[in-house]
């Protein structure tokens, strides 16, 4: 979904695109990266719990993840609050870091459903659900293109669209 996001901004002008690909490939890069690594563990303790036909275990496994998931959340929001004087720190430039910070902070939504989405397909993975998730995601990303559309060539928002 990112990729589509990007050719959106790309469509704007260079320096939406520049802030945009910042905020998406190394900030929630980072972001996706921890938070996935984070609801893997939950792959093993679902599949044993599957496996041994302790399926209450998975609910309780589940709503566990969502809860320490959601603490990583909230520890890890100050990256993308503070994500434009970081990156002026780190020698970018200042209107690409002040861009990039703008759509970090509009990134926050997408941040926490993080500690919900991944948690939930490893769930669903370990009972054999693959295809909840797939047709869940081809519907997300029809959804993506439609809004991504509207909001920068209807609507006009810009980037923050």
């Amino acid at each position: 979904m990112f990729v589509i996001t990007q050719a959106f901004a790309g469509h704007l002008g260079d320096l939406e695109l520049a802030g945009m690909s910042i905020a998406s490939n190394v900030i929630m890069g980072f972001d996706f990266g921890l938070m996935l690594g984070m609801a893997s563990a939950l792959e093993t303790l679902c599949g044993q719990a599957y496996g041994a036909k302790k399926y209450y275990m998975l609910g309780v496994y589940l709503q566990r993840s969502w809860i320490v998931l959601f603490l990583c959340c909230l520890i890890m929001l100050p990256a993308l609050i503070f994500a434009a004087p970081v990156l002026k720190l780190l020698g970018q430039p200042d209107d690409v870091a002040e861009l990039s910070g703008v759509v970090s902070l509009c990134f926050i939504p997408l941040h926490f459903s993080f500690a919900f989405q991944f948690p939930l397909q490893r769930f669903l993975q370990s009972q054999l659900k693959n295809s909840i998730i797939a047709w869940v995601n081809l519907g997300a990303l029809l959804v993506h293109v439609i809004l991504s559309w509207l909001v920068v060539y209807r609507l006009r928002l810009g980037v923050v669209g």
